[in-house]
């Protein structure tokens, strides 16, 4: 019998966030100059994104677009990715 490993709760919370981050990220490189760095995961190109901006300057961005679903998508995974690096003290 095959040894199964389940993941931990860190792991789980990390890959959704990496999942909903390469799609939001495709669609911020349409309001941005791509800023790609080979080393990050779509979660980190996406965070470089954002910090690159600053977080008034991304607020701004995102209430300019406020009426496209993704811009409001990426204001909440924005809050719950800053949830998870404080929580696991990352940064």
């Amino acid at each position: 019998m095959p040894c199964r490993v389940d993941p931990t709760p860190s792991e789980i919370e990390r890959n959704e966030l990496n999942g909903q981050a390469e799609r939001l990220h495709e669609w911020l490189k349409t309001k941005l100059t791509d800023v790609y760095d080979p080393t990050l995961d779509e979660t980190g190109l996406l965070c470089k994104e954002i910090n690159g901006l600053g977080e008034q300057e991304f607020v701004n961005l995102m209430v300019s677009n406020i009426n496209e679903p993704q811009a409001r998508v990426l204001l909440g995974w924005w809050e719950r990715h800053k949830a998870y690096d404080q929580r696991y003290r990352r940064r």
